[in-house]
């Protein structure tokens, strides 16, 4: 295997694990935003909105307000109040639809990687999740498994070699 096919199938391996991590960032954020955008449909449905009634700086005395549109000042408000809501509430939406996005485009890579790391022995996946996942040092992993050091040099080799060739099936 050459050495920048070694390193790119390398690379993918981090990205996998990266990526698993990341999927359950976006699920929270997801839910999160949800909940927002609950909350804000909420509050318009059952116009849960506070005007400040010294805003216009009248005050409230027995002045008759006239407007040339036919609302009231407290009207207005309500009105901006509900509009700024629905604008929350948009921007909201797109972040929502946006996450999602990026959650389908991870979930079909690990879906991908899935696939071939499954191919694997459970020696072989257990050093991918201390390699790749955990971030170990070589001597690290060597002392975990039980292995020479050598060992281990020759079993990442190995392991990302036999990845490269299960991704080049796939494709």
């Amino acid at each position: 295997m050459r050495k920048d096919e070694f390193k790119k199938t390398e690379g993918k391996l981090y990205r996998y694990y990266e990526s698993k991590k990341h999927l359950f960032g976006l699920n929270e954020k997801i839910a999160r935003l949800e909940y927002h955008k609950e909350v804000i449909e909420y509050d318009i449905r059952n116009t849960n909105i506070r005007i400040d009634p010294y805003q216009n700086g009248a005050g409230i005395n027995e002045r008759v307000q006239t407007s040339s549109n036919g609302t009231s000042y407290a009207e207005q408000e309500m009105i901006k109040e509900i509009e700024r809501l629905e604008r929350e509430r948009v921007k909201i939406v797109k972040q929502i639809l946006k996450t999602k996005a990026k959650k389908r485009e991870l979930e079909s890579y690990i879906s991908n990687m899935d696939f071939n790391i499954n191919m694997l022995n459970e020696e072989s996946k257990r050093f991918l999740e201390l390699k790749y996942s955990d971030k170990a040092k070589v001597i690290a992993i060597a002392q975990k498994m039980n292995m020479a050091v050598a060992t281990v040099y020759r079993i990442r080799e190995e392991i990302v070699e036999n990845v490269a060739n299960f991704m080049n099936i796939i494709k």
